[in-house]
């Protein structure tokens, strides 16, 4: 299948591992296998499973497969710094829509060695992320976007936009 996908995208893909709503995750051996396809950059995981996460970091590295052939982002907020200690590159992640600051600067302070400050900015997006699982996801992440003037807190039915108490 994400063969069929690669060849037919006009851009490299990143392949999405979100069992909590797919129900199924992908195999760490399917992306070993997939990693030397020239249209597959790489791999959002949000499995929120740091075995799972360990297991494909391993796979590519037994493979000899590289950050710079495929690359490995973690989807979870809370496990950042986690995921990047465990050999990840970077992340994508609901946060970055809200406070950039928070993510973009653990990451950051993480590269240059700055793991206090690395730590201090991921307690506060921890923080910021317990806040923003209120509703039905992804409600809270659009109340705090549309707080900040980035949008409106509408959501696709059947999931609906919380209410004022919720919101506040």
């Amino acid at each position: 299948f994400y063969e069929q996908v690669a060849e037919a995208s006009p851009l490299p893909l990143v392949i999405y591992n979100i069992p909590p709503f797919t129900k199924n995750a992908v195999p760490p051996d399917v992306l070993v296998a997939l990693a030397t396809h020239p249209k597959v950059a790489g791999i959002k995981d949000s499995s929120r499973d740091m075995e799972y996460l360990l297991s494909v970091l391993d796979g590519l590295q037994d493979a000899g497969i590289g950050p710079e052939q495929f690359g490995v982002v973690t989807g979870t907020d809370t496990m950042l710094l986690t995921s990047l200690a465990a050999g990840a590159h970077g992340a994508i992640v609901a946060s970055a829509n809200v406070a950039p600051e928070l993510s973009c600067g653990a990451l950051r302070a993480w590269r240059d060695g700055d793991t206090a400050g690395a730590q201090g900015l991921e307690a506060r997006l921890r923080r910021l992320v317990v806040a923003c699982r209120v509703g039905s996801y992804p409600a809270g992440w659009k109340a705090a976007a549309a707080a900040q003037g980035a949008c409106r807190p509408w959501m696709v039915p059947p999931r609906r936009p919380l209410d004022g108490p919720a919101q506040a």
